[in-house]
């Protein structure tokens, strides 16, 4: 059989070109399973978006349900040059009246005088300090130079006391400060082992005993000192300038004492700002929800197309479902409802069921009803819970949106599936026809050879006549 480089060369007709045609023919068969498949990976995504926008729901139902959002509270001193203060969860609305006696310090240690900072004292050995009921042993290296004492105490991330170097007009001072106010954290014995037996040179820099003055090289430059300070006239002594155990979540820092000020006053007064500001955050995730089922389940009738979710009833069911959880009713209290904070739906035309918000009637209400807002928001079926009970069975890993988007994930594998069993069938008819029509252009190949040849044929004959 006669060979046939490209196809319809041996019949001069569009053979390839009929069989592209063919094959465009062919494959229209699959627009519909991949309009399919783009329209189900559509609706995978409409649910990303869906989940998306529950989560940040539930996350601003629970932290509007916090008590302590809603009891927030914030200090305010009369003279933060004095005190300043600070307040966590729990601290009570109050008023308090503060006199500053005394600071808390730290205690410094002071050596003799050093000739030299460089010149070494010893062979080296262990330094042990006792402070504040606790005991440390500093390892010192060949340097014991008065820079390698402080650079061995001041590398120990442990170490109970901070070495420094003050230089004078004859020599050097080493200077031992405790890291932590309060007598309690005074040293009370610094002890030198040295590496050689009878070596003296560094106990003669650094030995201290608080017990016995005299006999000590270093001497206190200052004294350690515990704050003392009265609240509300009631006398306080605390080992540090810091001060968060006298009055329940406010912190008090020290700054100096009220000898020329006089008494500060210290105001924690409720913040209704925090609340305010947790209400807004939920207002906005729950419109922010409204929008995205609006956008996703939309249908435009100018153009007649719709969205990924249009008609998805288990959007509906969720829509639904999130709606009624805001019929919060408080069984007691004077407000019982969220309208009746001032929090309501939208009656504006396409609003698409977003919340608005009352401010005076809301800010009446953190103001005179705190109760019953922690109530209505925190209470047992209080908003937040009734959010959490609602969102959590749809959110989950085993929930409402992952049971739906693993059945269209199920739905695109079945898709895809059919498409390849499709595009195989189409691509071996194809190829039937392709050997088709290589035999045709063959024989066509064939049949303009013999024509060629009879007519050679004939011409040679009518020309020996």
């Amino acid at each position: 059989m006669a060979s046939i480089s490209s196809l319809g060369a041996g019949s001069n007709l569009n053979l390839q070109g009929i069989l592209d045609d063919l094959r465009k023919s062919a494959e229209l068969q699959l627009d519909p399973i991949k309009s399919r498949q783009t329209s189900v990976k559509g609706q995978i995504s409409a649910y990303g978006q869906l989940k998306s926008a529950l989560e940040n729901l539930q996350k601003a139902a629970t932290a509007l349900g916090n008590a302590n959002t809603l009891r927030a509270v914030t200090g305010k001193s009369s003279n933060d040059a004095v005190a300043a203060v600070t307040t966590a969860p729990g601290a009570i609305p109050g008023q308090y009246t503060i006199e500053v006696t005394q600071l808390a310090s730290v205690e410094r240690l002071e050596s003799g005088l050093i000739p030299s900072r460089t010149a070494q004292n010893g062979a080296g050995g262990t330094i042990q300090i006792e402070a504040g009921g606790k005991t440390q042993t500093i390892e010192l290296s060949e340097d014991t130079s008065l820079n390698g004492i402080v650079k061995a105490i001041n590398n120990n991330d442990d170490s109970l006391v901070r070495a420094t170097i003050v230089n004078g007009t004859d020599g050097a001072y080493l200077m031992l400060s405790t890291k932590q106010e309060g007598t309690s954290n005074a040293i009370s014995k610094i002890t030198v082992t040295p590496t050689t037996p009878g070596d003296t040179a560094l106990s003669n820099i650094l030995a201290y005993d608080a017990s016995d003055a005299d006999n000590s090289k270093l001497s206190i430059q200052q004294s350690a000192k515990d704050a003392i300070l009265t609240v509300n006239e009631i006398p306080v002594t605390r080992s540090s300038n810091s001060i968060s155990d006298v009055i329940d979540g406010v912190t008090i820092d020290l700054k100096t004492t009220t000898a020329t000020s006089g008494p500060i006053t210290v105001d924690i007064t409720s913040d209704p700002a925090s609340a305010k500001a947790a209400v807004q955050s939920f207002v906005d995730a729950y419109n922010a929800l409204q929008t995205t089922i609006a956008n996703l389940t939309a249908f435009d009738t100018t153009n007649q197309t719709q969205n990924a979710l249009t008609g998805d009833s288990t959007t509906r069911s969720i829509e639904s479902s999130v709606a009624a959880a805001l019929r919060v009713t408080a069984s007691e209290g004077t407000l019982r409802t969220l309208s009746e904070l001032g929090i309501k739906t939208d009656a504006t035309p396409g609003s698409n069921g977003k919340l608005v918000i009352d401010s005076n009637k809301l800010d009446d209400a953190l103001k005179n009803n705190l109760a019953d807002v922690n109530r209505i928001f925190g209470g047992e079926n209080g908003l937040a819970e009734r959010m959490k009970s609602t969102i959590t069975p749809m959110v989950s890993s085993t929930g409402l949106i992952k049971t739906r988007t693993d059945g269209l994930q199920d739905t695109i594998k079945s898709l895809q599936d059919r498409l390849d069993r499709t595009q195989d069938s189409i691509d071996s008819e194809i190829e039937i026809y392709r050997q088709q029509f290589v035999q045709l252009d063959v024989l066509m190949s064939q049949l303009t050879s013999t024509s060629s040849y009879l007519s050679q044929q004939f011409a040679g004959l009518a020309a020996q006549r």
